[in-house]
């Protein structure tokens, strides 16, 4: 919830948003994403935030950003992509991580598109636009 002089005072303050953040030290918080990434795959709910943290628990993963998109199937009408950012590792690729989300992740839930970079060009602020996201499937180094 945040609370400002901004909102109106018959809302009693407070505002609830679908961020998902944890407090830090000073007042300051970290961006975690949207607590509504919910998506349906193959007739499944599958959490894209579960699916991210799910990456970043991988060896080797410094950074992941995942989005559902629109595809063409028999089963699945929604694909997960995702985009890792390894630094400077040059071993890790998307083989290595597809094998270590197999124990974390139903099948559904494993991406079928990786891209792996170096670092995701997020913004101040920790996000990472749809837009840009689309972007680097486009340019970046698919393994």
């Amino acid at each position: 919830q945040v609370r400002s002089p901004f909102i109106n005072a018959s809302e009693g303050g407070f505002f609830q948003t679908q961020d998902m953040v944890t407090m830090q030290q000073d007042s300051a918080f970290q961006l975690h994403g949207r607590a509504d990434s919910i998506v349906k795959i193959a007739g499944k709910r599958v959490s894209l935030l579960t699916v991210e943290e799910a990456i970043k628990r991988c060896d080797g993963v410094l950074d992941a950003a995942v989005t559902a998109v629109p595809v063409q199937g028999h089963i699945r009408d929604m694909a997960i992509w995702a985009a890792i950012a390894i630094g400077d590792t040059s071993d890790i690729n998307a083989r290595s991580i597809r094998a270590q989300l197999l124990p974390m992740l139903d099948g559904i839930k494993i991406p079928r598109r990786i891209v792996v970079l170096k670092q995701l060009p997020r913004e101040e602020n920790g996000k990472l636009c749809k837009k840009r996201l689309m972007e680097l499937f486009e340019g970046g180094v698919s393994a």
